[in-house]
């Protein structure tokens, strides 16, 4: 059976943080975590570490200070390598990449999603497969290659389905919408962005309210051309 686990980046690592984690980023949690580091660091707990230099960086990435982002995220990436964490290097990889898709640096950002797929694929981590091919498909989408994000998306939402993650099933619907609606293909648009919307619903979060938002703005479906 597919899976993978081993040392797991725990609570708001990698993209599901920064997608449904709560409370990361609020006053006090830059002084909580480099506490933490330093207590983790003295106690050669390598786990707890990577954790809170991953976190820094996920918050240092929404405060805007994309230099120091980094620095965490490189720091992470070389404790988890040293640790032999490939399911932690995997999720590291898609944080860089992610910022650089935050900085506007595309082929970058492809290609650490890249790197996070092959090790994925490699080592059997459909989650972080999926979470991978999901963000391959919004870098491309933002590149202005809708049909290279539509096939990343529709491999994303495949891999999450089967294994019922529900956060990348709802993320690829909701990139889905999206370019199925720059298309043109406003009755596939609905029926995703319809899909999407169910499972934000489902999992609390306020990914749903912007997805209804969406939905309002698109065009009713009446005598669209039939779609391939």
């Amino acid at each position: 059976m597919r899976g993978g686990s081993g040392f797991r980046s725990g609570r708001c690592a990698g993209r599901r943080g920064r997608a449904w984690g709560r409370g990361l980023g609020g006053r006090g949690w830059i002084g909580y975590c480099a506490q933490s580091l330093v207590l983790f660091r003295e106690l050669g707990d390598r786990a707890g570490e990577a954790r809170c230099l991953t976190d820094l960086g996920i918050i240092h990435e929404r405060r805007g200070r994309y230099e120091d982002a980094h620095d965490h995220h490189r720091q992470a990436l070389r404790v988890y390598r040293q640790a032999g964490s490939r399911i932690g290097e995997t999720i590291v990889l898609n944080n860089i990449g992610l910022l650089h898709q935050r900085e506007g640096h595309y082929e970058e950002a492809r290609h650490q999603h890249q790197q996070a797929l092959e090790l994925s694929r490699r080592f059997d981590f459909p989650g972080d497969e999926a979470e991978s091919l999901n963000a391959l498909a919004e870098a491309a989408r933002s590149m202005g290659d809708l049909a290279q994000a539509a096939t990343e998306y529709e491999t994303a939402l495949a891999v999450a389905r089967e294994f019922s993650y529900r956060p990348e099933q709802a993320r690829a619907h909701d990139g889905l919408a999206h370019v199925h609606r720059d298309l043109g293909r406003i009755a596939l648009a609905h029926d995703h962005a319809r899909q999407a919307l169910d499972h934000y619903t489902a999992l609390a979060v306020p990914q749903a309210d912007d997805i209804r938002t969406f939905i309002t703005g698109l065009p009713p479906t009446e005598g669209e051309p039939g779609s391939p």
